[in-house]
């Protein structure tokens, strides 16, 4: 499988706060609390080698990809000259290390939470087309999913359609499921924008679609 981390985005660094995978959560990095304690990482079902990081080239990104290097042995690493479209497009810059039409998962690695075995092999299996973890929330800084029972049919970005908010990671059964989603966001750009930027979170409509 392949999990693609997009660090490209324009809140990579702060100057408040330093570059954002290393700003301290108690003992920890923001990475570490995050990526790092995934129920599927933890279990070595998800190797460091299969980890793709995302980053654009700063003045910070040498020493960032160096310790992330360190943090995760054997990871990949993908560097952006400039900016991109929103994180949609630039985990679509990982996937140039996929071997296969393997599962697919990218990792904003900015929330913290666990899942148990059952949630953990929902987000690594392929008998899906797609799977968020979710969370309550009614904060529109988040993405939503609605529910019809167990099955979303609908996402939206920065919208509170519902009480289900995503938790950053959103998991795709084949890398090719990914593309199709890419696409679809690509074909219908106007509509699933926001604030000009393309987002994980609204291309699983392309799917539901489908």
């Amino acid at each position: 499988m392949l999990c693609i981390v997009p660090l490209a985005g324009p809140d990579f660094h702060d100057p408040a706060y330093g570059v954002k995978p290393f700003v301290r959560v108690g003992e920890e990095t923001l990475i570490e609390a995050t990526l790092g304690r995934r129920a599927w990482v933890r279990s070595g079902r998800l190797k460091p080698s299969e980890m793709v990081f995302v980053l654009r080239s700063t003045a910070h990104t040498a020493d960032a990809s160096a310790r992330l290097a360190q943090m995760f042995p054997g990871s990949r690493f993908v560097q952006l000259s400039d900016g991109t479209g929103g994180a949609l497009l630039s985990a679509l810059a990982g996937t140039c290390f996929a071997q296969g039409d393997a599962p697919l998962v990218v990792d904003l690695a900015d929330l913290a939470f666990d899942t148990d075995e059952r949630g953990a092999s929902q987000i690594l299996s392929p008998r899906t087309d797609g799977f968020i973890p979710w969370f309550r929330s009614s904060d529109p800084a988040y993405s939503y999913l609605r529910f019809e029972g167990d099955r979303v049919v609908e996402t939206a970005e920065k919208q509170v359609i519902s009480a289900f908010a995503s938790a950053g990671v959103y998991s795709f059964a084949t890398g090719s499921h990914f593309l199709r989603a890419v696409a679809g966001c690509l074909a219908n750009a106007a509509r699933y924008r926001v604030n000009g930027a393309l987002f994980l979170c609204p291309s699983y409509n392309v799917l539901i679609g489908q």
